[in-house]
């Protein structure tokens, strides 16, 4: 093995929460157990599920500060400068996962940084999807406006000091050959497909469901504005997030939506395993819910852009819908109903299982192996 005796350090951007970014993270963090996860900001209360071992997390000194870690809006404006204070000369080997700072990790000579991506900061060069920063005072605007500008020219110049990237789908790759003109691999994230098909033949519920954490660009309003005209159609939200309240409101006196707010990940797998079906309305960089719907044998109504073209096979393991607009949901999913018997439980399972974890920790290490041999050639 080419990595053996290799100083391995891991960077993410933060560990504040729990999504399908940490869990690319903590299936790396398997691969290399002796490998520290260095990252801006810490809750550990939030994340020690998958991140047990608080002494392997090294947070920036800015993680000290309780009033920060714990609120989203306060965290953008420190990120650029708790990235940079962490210091990693002492290893041979970077692997970042970024969808904002972490492939900004200061490098030094003779090092190899693999940054796995998400996406390009959505707050740089996707503000119509992030709105962090339209939550600061107006008189503020102008100086956010000049940050904003500041940190995009940051940004690039960061991301051509990474050796190599692997993106986490079609739709990303494009992003970062957009934004920083740079080629990368695509390797999707993996999803636990062994724990979420556990349960054997469950009991179908009457409902839809859709899940993840309530933000702009995940397209809640859409879905609950569609179900506004099924009212014989019922709908259940899982997750919680800033857009949460907004969402309740939207729906309020609406008796066919149902919330739940956050959800054990046992009773989350009961949820998708009982669901009609998912309703995926965001243009997702990749998307492993969609992924945990198919290890269910749970069909997905996606819209038709994203991450979700790499993974949904319309009428063969779900539906899709072409416009980002209420009428189109509605279409799809009455498309969905007529077509909903034939839909194959198995067949569906399997579209999941190229996903594996297993697979997935296969494929990264081979990946990191080859790049490794290949910055030592050069």
């Amino acid at each position: 093995m080419q990595l053996q005796g290799k100083r391995v350090a891991i960077v993410t951007d933060w560990l504040t929460n729990l999504g399908g970014a940490e869990r690319v993270v903590a299936a790396v963090a398997d691969i290399f157990p002796d490998a520290p996860i260095y990252t801006t900001f810490l809750n550990f209360e939030k994340v020690k599920e998958l991140f047990p071992d608080k002494k392997r997390i090294r947070p920036s000194i800015f993680s000290h500060i309780p009033s920060i870690t714990n609120k989203q809006i306060f965290i953008a404006p420190f990120l650029k400068t708790a990235i940079s204070s962490l210091n990693l000369k002492d290893f041979d080997i970077i692997l970042s996962f970024s969808s904002s700072v972490a492939k900004n990790i200061r490098t030094h000579k003779n090092q190899t940084h693999i940054c796995y991506i998400h996406t390009p900061a959505r707050y740089i060069w996707q503000k119509e999807d992030d709105n962090r920063f339209e939550k600061f005072p107006i008189f503020m605007k102008p100086l956010v406006n000049l940050y904003l500008n500041r940190l995009k020219k940051w940004d690039l110049a960061k991301a051509a000091s990474v050796d190599f990237f692997i993106s986490n789908s079609r739709e990303t790759a494009s992003r970062v050959k957009k934004f920083y003109a740079r080629d990368s691999e695509i390797l999707y994230p993996p999803v636990d497909f062994d724990y979420f098909q556990t349960l054997k033949t469950p009991e179908k519920g009457d409902y839809f469901l859709a899940f993840g954490r309530f933000v702009k660009y995940k397209r809640f309003d859409l879905v609950i504005e569609a179900f506004k005209n099924l009212p014989d159609k019922k709908l259940v939200l899982a997750g919680d997030g800033p857009e949460k309240e907004y969402s309740e409101l939207l729906a309020k006196g609406v008796p066919n939506i149902e919330f739940l707010g956050r959800v054990e990940r046992d009773d989350l797998k009961k949820l998708l395993n009982r669901a009609r079906a998912l309703i995926l309305p965001q243009k997702e960089d990749a998307g492993i819910v969609q992924l945990e719907s198919l290890s269910c044998g749970v069909p997905v109504i996606a819209y038709k852009d994203g991450g979700a073209l790499d993974v949904i096979r319309d009428g063969k393991n779900g539906v899709f819908f072409d416009s980002q607009n209420p009428q189109s949901l509605v279409s799809a999913i009455q498309k969905f109903e007529k077509t909903e018997n034939s839909f194959n439980q198995q067949e569906i399972k399997n579209s999941a299982e190229t996903y594996s974890l297993q697979s997935f920790q296969r494929n990264y290490l081979q990946f990191i192996e080859k790049y490794f041999s290949k910055k030592g050639t050069t």
